[in-house]
């Protein structure tokens, strides 16, 4: 018989998929793989509103950064060069926010891995769905910072155009934990407030993910940070470089400029067009 009801199709994803013969439950689909007390909804939803605000504080930043470089039409009157510092600030956000995820997404990962090996792998078409989501939401996010964190040391290895990749990996990242958030809401509510009772562990744990996010973020957050330039071991960039006081990637040298032809020169256009030569 077919569904009728307003909810009909809703309820066809939801109907049950047919479970795998007990055989294939080898490995760590095994019950009692993981003992571990942290793999629990509390710790997940903790480190989870931690990693979502570093994702959209990067995905904000990003987009403004973005839209300072290819600006619309109807946009470009209303973007200007003041302030000065207004750029540095929001990248240097959008790096430190994207720096201060990688730990995070680790911990997150480590926290909820178990659940790629619960069984019955999909119990409907509807948790089927909802897993392949999840799977884009952390692919997405494992590409974008390990593309992110080569850009800012100058380093692509791979063939496709990193910028327009950058961008639209932002946009499916934001799409997919959109729907994770709403999938998982009945759990991030309940979850969400300090528990009763306290798991032995938990706090440990958050605290130490907490010290590496820190240590991270102070030892590059230095190359935009003017008072933490003595901090910056592992930043990439060294903004008190040059006469200016100017961030320098790399020489002329490096950069294969020393020789320019007599004829180059440089247009900037304007209300007072220049020509350099």
């Amino acid at each position: 018989m077919k569904d009728t009801t307003t909810d009909g199709s809703s309820r066809r994803f939801d109907l049950p998929l047919p479970p795998p013969p007990d055989a294939l439950r080898i490995g760590p689909l095994r019950e009692g793989t993981f003992r571990s007390r942290l793999h629990e909804p509390r710790t997940a939803v903790v480190l989870g509103r931690w990693l979502g605000a570093a994702i959209v504080l990067c995905f904000l930043t990003g987009l403004l950064s973005h839209g300072l470089q290819e600006p619309p039409g109807w946009l470009r009157a209303l973007l200007t060069s003041r302030p000065v510092d207004g750029y540095r600030v929001t990248q240097g956000l959008h790096v430190i926010a994207g720096t201060a995820a990688i730990p995070l997404l680790g911990a997150k990962l480590w926290t909820v891995y178990p659940r790629l090996f619960e069984w019955p792998p999909a119990r409907s078409v509807l948790h089927l769905l909802e897993r392949a989501a999840i799977a884009v939401l952390v692919a997405a996010t494992l590409l974008e910072l390990f593309t992110g964190l080569l850009n800012t040391l100058q380093w692509y290895p791979w063939p496709f155009p990193f910028r327009q990749t950058h961008f639209w990996l932002g946009w499916t990242i934001t799409g997919a934990l959109l729907l994770h958030v709403a999938a998982k809401a009945a759990t991030i509510t309940e979850h969400w407030w300090r528990p009763r009772l306290p798991l032995p562990g938990r706090r440990a744990f958050l605290g130490t993910v907490a010290a590496s996010v820190t240590a991270v973020t102070l030892t590059t957050a230095g190359q935009t940070v003017p008072w933490l330039r003595g901090l910056d071991l592992l930043a990439p960039r060294r903004p008190d470089l040059g006469p200016q006081g100017l961030p320098v990637n790399r020489t002329a040298a490096q950069a294969g400029t020393t020789t320019v032809p007599a004829d180059w020169h440089l247009t900037v256009d304007g209300p007072t067009p220049l020509r350099l030569s």
